[in-house]
């Protein structure tokens, strides 16, 4: 962890120069929830963050709150709220939509989910913004030519690759 306030502290992570995500004030399970997401990206970000996500222990909930599903996720006035996490846990997420990859946006989430629901879609969006086309694939060379396989997960991209190295 970065810099260290009582049990909070702050990380950074740095997707190859591409996103740069700071969480504040989160405890060493918010760190590790979020690494989970990421994989091994720590890194001190020598930029200002993409993505802030903030920690806290209780997110106050404003009203009214308009549902989109059952106690899925909801907006009230310019707030969007994401109300259940991984494995439909709990949560309690405020989304500043209008601002991911137009500006540098500050998520807020209480301190303990599982995961930051939308984490890799915000990210996907701040690449965008950067003219960076995310894709979820897998390369490799065959007989000196590249070859890129896209697709959705449990697509066969892998078993493609398997099957060119067999």
């Amino acid at each position: 962890m970065s810099k260290t306030n009582g049990s909070h502290a702050t990380a950074d992570f740095d997707l190859h120069g591409i996103a740069g995500i700071r969480l504040v004030d989160a405890t060493s399970a918010d760190v590790a929830a979020v690494a989970r997401q990421l994989g091994p990206l720590r890194s001190e970000l020598a930029r200002e963050p993409d993505l802030v996500i903030r920690f806290i222990d209780r997110l106050p909930l404003p009203s009214p709150i308009r549902y989109i599903g059952v106690d899925d996720a909801g907006f009230a006035g310019d707030a969007f709220l994401v109300l259940r996490s991984k494995h439909k846990a709990q949560a309690r997420v405020q989304i500043p939509l209008a601002q991911v990859g137009v500006q540098p946006a500050e998520i807020v989430c209480e301190h303990g989910l599982p995961a930051v629901p939308l984490l890799i879609a915000m990210i996907n969006l701040v690449a965008l913004s950067k003219g960076v086309l995310p894709m979820h694939a897998a390369a490799f060379s065959y007989q000196g030519q590249g070859i890129l396989t896209t697709g959705w997960s449990k697509g066969g991209k892998t078993e493609t690759l398997l099957a060119f190295m067999a």
